[in-house]
């Protein structure tokens, strides 16, 4: 996948496949470990009130734990060369999921609509930067660089 720096600009930018997935995955193995270290506050910071979120810390703790379940099966899979593209597009799937579930939470006002706004755009981002590294041809010399 190409993307162009202006519409109007020929030169076009190749994302390389291994660079995002290591980006990818090591954000997402912090993410997950923080909320393995302190599963109510992802809930606060959404704006939850306290006895609800220590009450529903076990999800976050399912969401810290598939998180980083992932972002170590991606980095394992850059370092072993195979099957990669199986967990990019289970990033996808996963961040997908999250923006239109916080999406449905902000609409019916159970997070406040800051936060909650903000945590779908970062879950679209990651969702579109995943499946484009999934779908992207594999790392080579000549589509890592600048193409004129």
């Amino acid at each position: 996948m190409w993307f162009r720096t202006h519409p109007r600009s020929p030169r076009r930018f190749a994302v390389p496949k291994t660079g995002a997935a290591v980006s990818l995955g090591a954000l997402r193995c912090l993410v997950g470990a923080a909320l393995l270290a302190d599963p109510p506050r992802l809930a606060r910071l959404l704006g939850v009130d306290t006895v609800t979120a220590r009450q529903t810390g076990w999800l976050a703790s399912m969401v810290g734990g598939r998180d980083l379940a992932l972002g170590v099966g991606s980095l394992l899979a850059v370092r072993r060369g195979k099957g990669l593209d199986s967990w990019l597009a289970a990033q996808a799937l996963a961040d997908g999921a999250d923006a239109m579930a916080v999406a449905a939470a902000v609409r019916s006002r159970r997070v406040a609509a800051p936060m909650g706004a903000a945590v779908v755009v970062c879950a679209v981002v990651g969702a579109a930067l995943a499946a484009q590294a999934a779908l992207a041809g594999t790392d080579s010399p000549k589509s890592a660089r600048v193409a004129e």
